[in-house]
Parts: structure tokens; sequence; C-alpha cells
């Protein structure tokens, strides 16, 4: 296969073959340990309380954590029986609820509001499946799509509904090794509403897989070692700020770790904006509640626009445009809660900050 990257011709998207995949940077912004678990399967992310979601069936739990810092904040049950399957999901918009696979017979996918009461429907994949994730906006945000690795080869990703009244399988044809994390996510431009794309971890070659969904098949992108020594790469989950990696590190110990990875919210027709000097361009306390700052801080006066993009590559807002004096501006955002792209334009350059709005 011939690894590709995204180039936008024409109002719409290309893929154009390259000698080898595109680099992509993976830097670690923080790592903590998580001495309460026993051991971690999977990890999601609440986007109503702001938590992290850590399952570990040895534990009986799903424990909630702090994003930064990941300190304990309570816990969920596990199904009573349920003491094997591997991942968790959290719907952040249709549901509202918990979802775990439960990997013994009868296959099943468990759901729950977070009280003692789960309901399930049959799990479409026969291996029992490995990471679960939701991608909200899939499928041009119509409805919300579970997602689940296979446990077992042929490595496949199963979308399904969330009443398992419908599901899909696509092949991961560039996987080769036990899968430990699934995260789905959409990127948006300006000229196309969004790909759909996916990141996956693997628990034992210790590698991430980069795929860009083309029609109805996954074509590979990039491929990066993991960015810190481990035994196992596991779950992978996305708040507003960084994608969350939990893993099993060389002494032993459950840690995750805070990523920052340059492949969300790509709202230009490139594949990368030129930015030189420091950035101008931050959100405030992000993810935000009910309204979001955007600072620009400029050590002049300048001519700037200022948008605000949704995740389907939407124009909801233009900020400002038009000249603004050195130093700090602010500019407050509202809008319905969900994920947002600010994008300032400057006479020589671009920047890009991805950010989430809360309720």
């Amino acid at each position: 296969m011939v690894p590709l990257i995204i180039v936008v011709l024409s109002g719409f998207p290309a893929a154009c073959p390259v000698a080898e995949y595109q680099d992509i940077e993976i830097s670690v912004a923080g790592t903590w340990e998580v001495p309460y678990v026993t051991g971690i399967q999977d990890i999601s992310y609440n986007w109503d309380t702001g938590q992290l979601v850590l399952r570990s069936n040895a534990d009986g739990l799903l424990f909630l954590a702090d994003p930064w810092g990941c300190a304990y904040e309570g816990g969920i049950p596990l199904p009573e029986g349920v003491s094997t399957g591997f991942g968790v999901a959290w719907d952040p918009s249709n549901t509202h609820e918990y979802y775990i696979n439960n990997g013994q017979a009868p296959l099943l996918i468990l759901h729950s509001d977070g009280s003692d009461s789960w309901s399930s429907f049959p799990n479409p994949d026969p291996t029992g499946g490995s990471a679960l994730d939701f991608d909200t906006w899939f499928g041009g945000g119509m409805s919300d799509i579970l997602f689940q690795a296979s446990a077992a080869p042929p490595w496949q990703l199963y979308g399904m509904e969330t009443d398992g009244s419908g599901s899909s399988a696509t092949a991961l044809p560039a996987v080769t090794g036990v899968i430990g994390g699934i995260l789905a996510h959409e990127v948006a431009t300006l000229y196309y509403d969004e790909f759909p794309t996916l990141i996956v971890t693997t628990r034992y070659d210790h590698q991430f897989h980069f795929f860009w969904r083309s029609g109805s098949t996954y074509v590979q992108y990039g491929l990066e070692p993991c960015p810190v020594p481990v035994l196992e790469s596991l779950g992978l989950t996305m708040s507003g700020s960084y994608v969350y990696w939990a893993f099993k590190g060389t002494d032993g110990g459950y840690y995750l770790s805070a990523l920052e990875i340059p492949v969300f919210g790509g709202v230009a027709d490139e594949t990368s904006a030129s930015i030189p000097g420091p950035r101008v361009l931050s959100v405030a306390n992000n993810p935000c509640r009910d309204s979001a700052e955007l600072l620009v801080s400029l050590t002049e006066t300048e001519s700037v626009t200022l948008d605000v993009y949704d995740l389907s590559g939407r124009l909801v807002s233009r900020m400002h445009t038009g000249t603004l004096p050195g130093g700090g501006s602010i500019f407050g955002f509202t809008g319905p809660a969900g994920v947002y792209t600010a994008v300032l334009s400057r006479p020589d350059c671009s920047e890009r900050e991805r950010f989430i709005l809360l309720r």
C-alpha cells in the first residue's frame, strides 16, 4: 500500500502518493501515575463533567479522574458478572451514557447513565471487541456512532448505532498487532465538511497508527512509535485540550499522559499553516464553560481577521476584521456546546486553536 497525505485541489480533497509516511510529532504535556487502579483496560472522557473515565476490570469499576493530575474523583461499579472485556466510551451528545463491552458469552454492548442499572444489545463483533470510542460528528453529524476495534485478526473497526439497530465493519489494513486504544475524530477544512479519521494504538508493538477514511476503506497516512518507553500501550481519548493516553510503564505501574498531536481541527486548505515567531492566539480555560475567551496578543498594531468555525468547517462567527493595537485583545464567543476552531489570519501567516464549549 502506498501511504498518503491529504491536500485540497479545486475545493475537494485529493490523495497524493509519497515515498514515506508524513512525520507526526507527538508531544507529552504531562504524565501521571495512577496508583489507585489495579489495571487499566481503556479510557474515555465525560464531556458533561470534564472527567476522565478509566475502566478497571480487576477493581470492578469505571474510575472517574481529574484530567490534569488524574486525581481520583469517584467510581461507577461495572455490571455484576462482568470481569472481562476491554472498552469504555462515553456518548457526548445523544444518550449521555457510558458504554462497555463484556468480552464473554453472550457478547454484549452494555450502557448506563452512571447508575446501577445497565441495558444491553448484542455485540456485532464476534471477537468480543477491544477499545471503544464515540465520534459524534461521523457521517455528517446525523447520529452518534459507537466505534469498536476487534480483539483478534483480521483487525477491523466496527461502527454501530447506540441502540444496536445497525452496524458495519471496516478493515484496518496496516495494523498487525493487538489493538490497545482507538480515537475516532473529524478533521474539517474550509472546503470540505469532514475527513473521518482514526488513531489506533497497538498494545505490544507500541505504535500509533494514523488513518484517513476514503470512501469505505481506511488508508494509513502516519505511523509513529509511542512517545515514551512502555510495556503496554492502552486506551486513547480526547478532551478539549489534549489526547489522553493510558499505558503500562516499564516499572509495571499504570500511567496516563496528556499528549499534543497536531492532527485535529484543520480548517485551512493546506495540511499546515506557517506560524513564524511566537504564537499570538490562545483560548483561556479550555475546555470552556458557557462561553470562550479568545486572546490575541500582538507586539504591534496589525490588520487581522479572527473567525470561529464549527467542526464541519462552517464559519459561525467573524469575531473581528481590521486593525488591532499591540497588546492583548479579548473576544468573547458563545454558542451551542461543541467543538470549535478559532482562526486568526494575519498578513503573512495564520494560527488555529481548537476549543470546546461545555454546558
